[in-house]
């Protein structure tokens, strides 16, 4: 280990030296990475969890292909009052209000359910089709005749609606072009307003929401929750403990910004390799942080050992780089190893988790 403190002080100096020039180098380099946030996007399909190579995935592509499956879709759970069914005046009229309040989201081209369900009388030798639900509140008699038909149709029942005929599905196809995320955001802000205004009108009713967007939106809304509540904490609370610990709000203060920028610098320079951001590498902001405070911590912690010592600053630091470089050098090292080891994940977004910390 003494073979290396010569090189190690020799560093220590130069870097303190030139602190100067390092700190302007260090933020232009920082001002220029920082347009690469530009190019990040948020990818919330829930198919980037797998390899594009992944045989069960290239079936389930081979299929939606042959039958032209319909994946971007919702669904609107409508749910009877307890010991009832669907099939009254109030129960018909609030699933034939969602079908139509459906198909006015934005993107949307297509709803499915049991109201719309074409029905076919015979008078005679005229056929004519309408909607299972017609328009106005149907009649008690009514509602008799549509759950008859409706139960003893295959297309239906247990389709489209329980064969209990307690829960219904309004189903919702979207056409989803420009930007998914923000389609996605769009799409749960309209279902909730649907929902809540439908609730209202029909208080006994309950209604939920599902399918596979809602799938893909609960990945955005996870990362939306982490950047609005859990890193900010996080950050009061290393900020706090910092505080606690050095007795130095000016220390701590500087350990926050260190982490920020390395956390924001790291994924300014993955989005100029176009990498999206999902909800499993949006977490490794946290991963990056936690190693940042590490070393921040360890070189701090000497430095003010030194200064309570009678030190002056530049010989303190320099003290504490001599201590501190080569241990924060080999544990960084064999971090980056470990990170680096995900990359042989068949999962595309443990492989971008793995990379993005190691770069972090």
């Amino acid at each position: 280990m003494k073979s290396y403190l010569p090189r190690v002080e020799l560093l220590s100096n130069w870097l303190i030296q030139r602190r100067v020039w390092l700190a302007i180098g260090l933020g232009l380099c920082f001002l220029m990475a920082l347009p690469g946030l530009r190019a990040l996007g948020f990818e919330s399909h829930y198919k980037v969890f797998v390899n594009e190579e992944n045989s069960y995935l290239q079936e389930l592509n081979s299929v939606e292909e042959t039958y032209q499956a319909r994946e971007d879709s919702m669904a609107f759970v409508v749910v009877s009052p307890n010991g009832q069914d669907l099939f009254t005046p109030t129960g018909l009229s609030l699933v034939r209000d969602l079908t139509w309040a459906g198909l006015e989201m934005t993107d949307a081209f297509d709803t499915e359910s049991m109201s719309n369900f074409q029905r076919i009388d015979v008078s005679d030798d005229l056929l004519s089709a309408q909607d299972m639900i017609p328009v106005g509140t149907p009649t008690a008699q009514e509602a008799l005749e549509i759950r008859e038909r409706v139960l003893g149709s295959d297309a239906l029942s247990g389709r489209l609606i329980s064969p209990d005929g307690e829960l219904a599905v309004v189903v919702v196809t979207f056409s989803i072009s420009g930007d998914r995320a923000q389609a996605l955001l769009t799409m749960q802000q309209e279902a909730d307003a649907i929902r809540n205004r439908l609730e209202d009108a029909y208080p006994e009713h309950k209604i939920y929401l599902g399918g596979l967007l809602m799938f893909d939106f609960a990945m955005i809304e996870a990362a939306i929750k982490d950047a609005l509540l859990i890193i900010p904490m996080v950050g009061v609370f290393v900020f706090a403990t910092l505080w606690l610990v050095f007795r130095s709000p000016l220390c701590s203060a500087l350990t926050v910004v260190t982490v920020v920028i390395n956390v924001v610098a790291t994924y300014a320079v993955v989005g100029y390799f176009n990498y999206q951001v999902n909800v499993l590498t949006f977490s490794g902001m946290i991963t990056i942080a936690t190693l940042s405070v590490a070393d921040s911590t360890h070189l701090l912690a000497s430095f003010l050992s030194n200064i309570r010592q009678g030190r002056d600053k530049f010989e303190a630091m320099r003290e504490a780089l001599k201590l501190n470089m080569l241990p924060m050098f080999l544990t960084s090292l064999t971090t980056f190893i470990g990170f680096m080891a995900l990359y042989f994940s068949p999962s595309p977004p443990v492989q971008q988790l793995g990379l993005f910390t190691a770069v972090g």
